[in-house]
């Protein structure tokens, strides 16, 4: 979070300051002059107009970067004087604040995935996709499986049981391991009832 206090605009000719506070009060409102420019810029922005953001303008701008038009969610509190003297500068601070709620942050989710994650996610989609292709086509017609076919099917359900990644999906693309695999879930959970719970057990059907 950052929390920045922007200085009020002074007017020289009205506060009457010289010598050091004056050079302040110059630094200060041209700072807040090159903070309006990228404010401006934003809003053009926003509204699909292709400008350039000129931060760079100034080391306050630099600082504010991330802050005003990135990666963020913006707030503004402005204060005001409620003397009539003061009505102009009152004015022209609601004026900056409304500029400022125009800016569209462009926010993003801060994430980091380990390339490995992502490997590994893009092999499992794609063995997946030529499953589902293979069973579109038909593939191969035949009415059991053997015995090494059933193994294989009741491994990749022991496997799937076995771990706590949701995202291990049981990939097959032969109708018959289908159904082989729903047979074996089906009879680990008869022996679970049997036992109250106590495990995995082995099939009882016939390799």
């Amino acid at each position: 979070m950052h929390l920045v206090d922007l200085s009020g605009s002074e007017r020289i000719k009205l506060t009457g300051v010289e010598g050091q506070l004056e050079r302040e009060a110059r630094s200060i409102n041209l700072s807040l002059h090159y903070l309006e420019r990228v404010i401006v810029s934003l809003n053009k922005s926003s509204n699909g107009e292709k400008v350039h953001v000129p931060y760079r303008d100034s080391l306050m701008t630099m600082v504010l970067k991330d802050s005003i038009g990135g990666n963020c969610k913006t707030r503004m509190i402005a204060t005001m004087s409620p003397r009539t003297q003061d009505i102009l500068e009152g004015i022209a601070t609601c004026n900056f604040a409304q500029r400022v709620a125009m800016i569209k942050n462009q926010v993003e989710r801060n994430e980091r995935v380990d390339p490995g994650i992502i490997i590994q996610r893009l092999k499992q989609e794609n063995a997946q996709l030529k499953a589902e292709l293979a069973l579109l086509k038909g593939g191969d017609v035949k009415d059991e499986l053997d015995k090494y076919e059933i193994e294989e099917c009741r491994d990749k359900v022991k496997q799937y049981l076995d771990t706590d990644d949701p995202s291990v999906k049981i990939i097959l693309n032969d109708r018959l391991k289908i159904q082989e695999c729903f047979y074996y879930f089906k009879t680990l959970c008869r022996e679970a009832r049997t036992t109250g719970g106590g495990g995995l057990g082995k099939s009882t059907k016939p390799l």
